[in-house]
């Protein structure tokens, strides 16, 4: 009976296939290849092993090549497997498979004997002369990317092996190991694998055994030693990765040693351009690259990136890892592309350095690491990447580097004071919540306040205006920001603007002026931060960045949008997208802001559908660990839309409660409390208003006193003051926070929520009966929304209108009224109102007309729907 095939070779099932539709052909030749350990053996013995390969060949032949070194011993070799003399010669081998029935040899690690100079020619005349006999089938697995010459292998070629797909690695693990194991733990084990074939079997095989956390926990002591209890290429990890590392090709030409200890440091690879770009001391450099290819050490990713895999990389850096030299040389290449993204932030000349930064993250991040000890004479250096590193990762939107806690100990003496205030600025502008890190607060070393003062005092020692503006505006949006302190806030940044000025950067000009535009705008001041806006924009074109053009674009957008000027939002908000993505900046944080304000206007204009596709977006996009603060505010703003177009309660509360544990894990009580207003409207729904009339009451005065929040304030006056959310007993009470409402809109000119606080006002005034003064509030709210083109708001005037048309007699009008507003309702998925139009249509359709009704059965319909 045959064996069964092998359990590392689960998961293979794509390449036996092409393997055994080749045998059970004609003149089968195959070369399987690949890096040691990627599963070529299993390969072939499953081949062998396979019910319709053992029906077409009487004689199979399985011959392990590894001590072999020339021709003439793998001839003798081959003979002995076939029962032949000793020292039989290829002449007499040749014979005797040509008498013999069809036939498969497969020749094993062939490589051995193959890749010496000296003794190739040997090799591939054997292996010519073989294949020219029709019946014997031959597949030789090597370990490299060649085939040997003077063979006319099968087309199509079998190409190199490559690691497992993530389902075929887990298929693997889960065929030795069963599948009762933590699913995280699993796929952490699999990371440390890369998914090559041989750590993947070796590593279940231990997880088998003694379970996932304990060979977790020896992984972070052993690594890829844990993995080489075994004595054979099959069975131990390192013996198989140091059978490629003896490769002639490698042994003999020099520096390829120094490039593959180099990789297995740099998790994301190299590029050609950026092996010849980074001057390393590397003879021949891309020679070098061209053996570890052919050897298999190495392998080219879809973006034709050099990388090692983890494994091998593990495997380099414990018993040879690169000199202190050749990491030096290429983070000072890094560093000067850093240096280049900072000179060129938001223009267009950058775009290209960006890209090649993107590319390099994981290989940065591991070359700082090495550089953060107290004798590296580039120690300076090393802390200047960390802040460059980090500023362009949290700009486009790649997280926090965690690096940047290590610095201050490792602050040289005496003081570098502009040194420390570039840290104490970038800490400050990093100061975004993170759960998972951080979950008590702000990612600030030591405290902020006193970090701040440090910083003050630096300035006394030294003269950099464009340093101390960019240092008081990251101030100021902290303390306006975290600290809630709004008018301290603005102190600073006018600080940081007349310092600007002062230096004549135009530059950090614009960037002072933003960060005024943004607070002026979270504040209500919307035609402040409208002219703040325009400043900054003019000053960053004239400058060229428009990284900073497109977030002061994004800023006045969001002002028109609070001024109800939908179509210039619009057309600012496209301008923003274009100026991200003409300086490659288009995926990120400031993408993030401009997607934001998009969906925000949708909700606005009652477009609830595109509002929740582009939020349900960033709630994909990003996460609680990277742009935590776009994650949760997208999830909330979920919750309001679903709550308003009558979305299952218990999808409402899903959302809110992971809305809610984000907030109190970033220590954001503004959020918190913004959770709580949404609660209430699940509370009216369940018809407790004494609960929903507190709640909401509580969260306007924390918006209001707390933390001078425009938006939160308006929400809740718009719930306080619309009647047909609360009892008729609560008239007059929804009256007076109607006329709060609609004094509070006025002030700060936002047009919709004037408009929505005459609409309120005239339903009141509705239900007391004067019809007149209902009826002209109405009619001045319709054209508003009309102009603003509000679907909801139109249609709920229109309903109201109908309906004092209908008491009057003049049932024509109502139906108008009550039909026009049908597809505005059924726009803003408003089924309940839908509803409620249908009822009166039907009404009238039976000859029940309104008018005429006594006035309490007219309060009555009116009430909340």
């Amino acid at each position: 009976m045959l064996p069964s095939i092998p359990k590392i070779f689960h998961g293979r099932a794509i390449e036996l296939e092409q393997v055994l539709n080749i045998l059970t052909g004609d003149s089968a030749r195959i070369a399987i290849l690949g890096v040691g350990g990627i599963g070529k053996t299993s390969l072939a013995r499953a081949a062998l092993h396979h019910n319709d390969v053992a029906a077409k060949y009487q004689h199979c032949l399985f011959v392990a090549t590894d001590a072999v070194t020339n021709s003439v011993e793998l001839a003798g070799l081959i003979g002995a497997h076939r029962g032949l003399k000793p020292g039989t010669d290829l002449a007499t081998l040749v014979k005797d498979f040509s008498r013999k029935p069809p036939s498969l040899l497969i020749l094993d690690n062939l490589e051995t004997s193959w890749e010496p100079i000296k003794t190739r020619d040997g090799i591939e005349e054997l292996l010519s002369q073989l294949t020219e006999i029709p019946h014997l089938a031959l597949i030789i697995t090597m370990r490299g990317a060649e085939r040997p010459a003077k063979v006319r292998w099968s087309h199509p070629f079998l190409p190199p092996m490559v690691p497992f797909s993530n389902e075929a690695a887990l298929e693997t693990f889960v065929a030795i190991a069963d599948d009762n194991h933590n699913v995280e733990d699993v796929n952490r084990l699999l990371r440390l694998t890369d998914n090559l074939p041989l750590a993947v079997n070796l590593i279940a095989h231990l997880v088998d055994q003694d379970g996932c956390s304990n060979i977790l926990a020896r992984w972070e002591a052993e690594n890829t030693s844990m993995l080489s209890d075994g004595y054979n290429k099959t069975s131990n990890l390192e013996v198989s990765i140091s059978l490629s590392l003896s490769s002639p090709r490698i042994m003999t030409l020099a520096g390829t040693r120094d490039l593959l200890n180099l990789l297995s440091i740099l998790p994301d690879g190299l590029t050609d351009v950026e092996l010849v770009q980074s001057k390393l001391p590397i003879p021949d450099v891309l020679r070098c690259r061209a053996a570890l290819l052919a050897t298999a050490l190495g392998y080219r990713d879809d973006k034709h990136r050099l990388k090692v895999l983890s494994p091998i990389r593990e495997h380099i850096q414990s018993i040879s890892p690169p000199s202190q030299v050749l990491i030096d040389l290429l983070q000072t290449h890094f560093n000067s592309l850093l240096d280049l993204s900072v000179k060129y932030l938001g223009l267009i000349q950058g775009s290209d350095t960006n890209s090649q930064i993107t590319s390099n993250l994981g290989n940065m991040h591991q070359l700082l690491l090495k550089g953060l000890i107290h004798d590296n004479p580039n120690l300076k250096g090393t802390i200047t990447g960390i802040i460059s590193l980090n500023s362009f990762r949290r700009i486009n939107g790649h997280g926090r580097l965690i690096l940047l806690d290590h610095v201050p100990a490792l602050f040289v003496k005496p003081c570098d004071y502009p040194l420390e205030v570039k840290y104490i600025t970038e800490v400050l502008k990093t100061a975004h919540r993170n759960v998972n890190d951080n979950p008590q607060g702000l990612y600030i070393f030591g405290d902020p306040d006193q970090l701040i003062s440090r910083a003050i005092s630096h300035f006394q020692n030294f003269q950099d205006l464009v340093l101390e503006s960019d240092f008081y505006s990251a101030v100021g949006n902290y303390v306006a920001f975290h600290k809630h302190n709004i008018p301290q806030g603005l102190q600073y940044l006018e600080k940081a603007l007349t310092l600007a000025e002062s230096s004549g950067d135009t530059h950090q000009q614009s960037v002072a002026l933003t960060f005024l535009a943004t607070i002026n705008q979270a504040t209500g001041a919307y035609h402040a931060a409208q002219t703040y806006a325009r400043r900054a924009q003019r000053l960053a074109n004239l400058s060229g960045y428009l990284y900073e053009e497109s977030n002061a674009v994004n800023c006045e957008a969001m002002c028109c949008i609070q001024f109800g000027d939908y179509k210039r939002a619009t057309a600012l908000l496209q301008r923003g997208k274009h100026l991200m993505k003409l300086c490659d900046m288009s995926i990120g944080p400031s993408d993030y802001f401009n997607m934001s304000n998009e969906a925000e206007m949708y909700l606005l204009k009652s477009e609830y559908t595109e509002a929740r596709s582009i939020y349900a977006l960033i709630v994909q996009a990003t996460s609680g660990e990277q742009d935590p603060i776009y994650h949760v505010w997208s999830l909330l703003s979920l919750a309001e839309i679903d709550v308003t177009i009558g979305a299952a309660k218990q999808d409402v509360e899903q959302t809110l409660n992971t809305a809610k544990i984000l907030f109190h894990a970033l220590d954001f009580p503004q959020g918190v409390t913004s959770c709580e207003m949404i609660s209430a409207e699940l509370h009216l729904t369940d018809g407790d208003l004494v609960v929903a009339k507190d709640l909401v009451q509580q969260c306007l005065k924390l918006h209001w006193e707390k933390w001078s929040n425009a938006s939160g304030v308006s929400y809740c006056l718009e719930r306080l003051a619309d009647v047909s959310r609360w009892s008729i007993c609560d008239v007059e009470w929804s009256f007076n926070w109607a006329v709060i409402y609609l004094a509070h809109s006025h002030k700060l000119q936002q047009r919709l929520f004037l408009h929505t606080a005459l609409r309120l006002l005239g339903e009141i005034f509705l239900i007391k009966s004067d019809q007149e003064t209902a009826h002209s509030l109405l009619i001045l709210a319709l054209e508003g929304f009309t102009q603003m083109d509000v679907h909801r708001g139109r249609a709920q005037c229109m309903l109201r209108l109908g309906d004092i048309a209908a008491h009057q007699g003049d049932l024509i009008q109502a139906i108008q009224f009550w039909k026009d507003s049908q597809p505005l309702f059924e726009r803003s998925l408003q089924t309940k109102l839908i509803a409620a139009v249908n009822r009166r249509l039907l009404a009238v359709t039976h000859g029940k007309a309104l008018g005429g009704l006594p006035n309490r059965i007219f309060r009555a319909q009116i009430a909340p729907e």
